[in-house]
Order: C-alpha cells, then structure tokens, then sequence
C-alpha cells in the first residue's frame, strides 16, 4: 500500500506521540473539574425585608478547575502532585485574585506500606475530614445559609504546610504542620485526624489549633470536631458535632449536625440537613437553627440539575446585618463534573 506525501507528517506526529507515552508508561497526568451554577432566591436580605434574586457561583459545590498526576517510581512508591484553582462561573473569574492555585497547591511522595507525604497548599484535618469524608451531607455547600459554619470558624486551608497520611486497615490517620514563610511571627498550626472506615460505616474526628503570634500572647484559636455516616439500603445517615473557640477575639461556637442522603431511583436523590449552632461572642450568646432540603435528578453520572429549599432561624448575637430573625431560601441549579 502506498502512502501519499501529504500523510507522512500524521504519520511521523503519531510515532513522536506514542514513543513519548509508551516512554512515560509509569505516569499519568489528569486534568479535571467541578462547574456549579445556579439561581438564588433569598429574603428578609436588609433591613426593608427586601429579597434578592441573583445568578451565583453554585450552591452545592465551588466550581473549580483541576490538575493531578503521579509517577511510578518502584512497586511501592510514587510521586505525585496536584493543583487546583477556583473559578466562577457566572463571570470566568478566578476565586482567587491574589494567587493562580488558590485551593490546592501539593507535591509529594506516595508508598502503600509508608503512608503519603504531601507539601504545599492543603486543606486542614477539620475541613478535610467533614467535607472529604462525606461526614457533612451536603458536601461543604457554597452558601452560608446552608453550610456548617458560621463566621470564620476554622482555616479550610494552609499555606507552606507538611501532611502525613497512612491507612492501616480500616483506620486513616492524617496529621499537618505548617511552616510560615512570613515575617509575622506567627505560630506553627497543627492538627490531626483519625477515621475508622467499616463496610458500611465510618467514624472519626478531626483537630486543628494555632496561634496568632508566639511573641504576644499565648491565646489559642483551636477547632474540633466528630463525626460519622452509616448506610442501610438506599438510606445513609449522617451526624456531626463542630466546635470551635477562639481566645483572641473571645468566640466560642458549637454546631450540631444531622442529615441524609436519599436515593429514590438510580436517577434522583434527596438530601436533607439540618444545622444548630451555639455561639457565644464576647459574652454574648446566640444561636443559628437551619433546615436544608435538595433533590438532584442524574441526567449522568457527570451532570445533575438540582433543586433546593432552606429555613433559617437566627437569634441575639447571630442575628445577620439585615436585623431580620428568618430567612428563606430557594436555589436552582446545574452541576457538572468533568
């Protein structure tokens, strides 16, 4: 068979293309992502009670745009890194301005009989334990008003920081430090987190403390939590507890957490939570009572339009700017995972 000329160059793109991934047969690079917009409604937003109607970044999940790969170094050991950068959107803006990767940065090393060492931009045990765990039923959802949190009450993530991670039967244990590279004199976080995995159960807790400066006060700002899961049938459960206090601005908060994951048929699910929070800032209390419920319709595996629906009740040092003592919410949106 004769080849025209015209070909040769496809032909020799291909050989190039294929000696170079048949050389780098030990490694693999992915690039991934999450794309959530919706349409929120909320009321009682100022003082005149006025609602608000907008487009958002989405309610069940931050968009982001992601790179991970590894490369097999031995049978039992491998590099590997990620990085991830959050977007919005509804304008194509970073998350971030201040920083490319601003959710993820992290290199390392990975052994199945060592454990997994990892350096950078990472989450904290408390964040990574509630959301990455699936402890939290709605995932760490976008708005306030249907997340766990209130006010600031842990650092999600950690600039210069060390992870340690090993699995030893069904027990995950994960331990970080951070070393700052500022000149402000801050103190070193740390934290750990211990998660047993059963065959249709888990349960675990996470821990996280600083200082916000070793030369001028020996206050803390430490966070906790506890937490599981447990799936019956169609069924999973999910309970939680969040504390969290902080000695340099006088705050104190405790969150209770129960929720469910539903699925109604291969193609729809329900989930539902409701949250309590305790606060108490400067010897002022407050409390925070929210009930949340979605249903997500799977068009794929990849992509679900989902529906949701929030009550929240506020009190005395919780009470938002608007003044008001309730609010309702309802979101629409379209998730896409790629």
């Amino acid at each position: 068979m004769s080849l025209k000329l015209k070909q040769y160059p496809v032909i020799l793109a291909g050989s190039v293309l294929s000696s170079a991934l048949f050389a780098q047969a030990g490694s693999s690079v992915a690039i991934y992502g999450l794309v959530d917009a919706g349409i929120r409604y909320t009321n009682n937003t100022d003082a005149s009670a006025d609602s608000s109607t907008k487009l958002s970044n989405g309610s069940r999940t931050a968009s982001r745009l992601g790179f991970r790969g590894n490369e097999t170094l031995s049978d039992d050991l491998q590099a590997i890194f990620a990085m991830e950068i959050g977007l919005d959107p509804t304008t194509g803006a970073a998350g971030d301005g201040s920083r490319y990767f601003n959710r993820l940065t992290s290199v390392g090393l990975k052994s199945k009989s060592l454990g997994q060492i990892t350096i950078g931009r990472q989450y904290g045990m408390i964040h990574e334990f509630l959301a990455f765990n699936g402890i939290d039923a709605l995932d760490v959802a976008n708005y306030p008003e249907w997340a766990y949190y209130v006010g600031a009450q842990y650092t999600p993530r950690y600039d210069s920081s060390v992870r340690y991670t090993h699995q030893i039967g069904g027990f995950v244990v994960s331990a970080m430090g951070v070393i700052d590279n500022s000149k402000s004199k801050t103190s070193y976080p740390l934290g750990a987190a211990l998660v047993y995995k059963g065959a249709n159960w888990q349960f675990g807790g996470a821990y996280m403390q600083e200082k916000p400066s070793i030369e001028t006060t020996d206050a803390k700002r430490k966070s906790y939590s506890l937490g599981g899961t447990y799936q019956f049938n169609a069924i999973k459960l999910h309970a939680f507890y969040l504390g969290h206090k902080n000695d340099v601005t006088n705050r104190e908060d405790k969150t209770y957490a129960v929720g469910f994951g539903y699925d109604v048929s291969s193609s729809m699910k329900l989930l539902g939570e409701m949250l309590h929070t305790k606060s108490d800032i400067s010897n002022i209390s407050g409390k925070r009572t929210a009930g949340i419920l979605t249903a997500e319709y799977y068009l794929s595996k990849r992509t679900q339009p989902y529906i949701g629906i929030d009550y929240t009740k506020f009190s005395d040092a919780l009470v938002p700017a608007s003044g008001k003592d309730s609010r309702v919410g309802l979101a629409v949106g379209l998730r896409h995972r790629f």
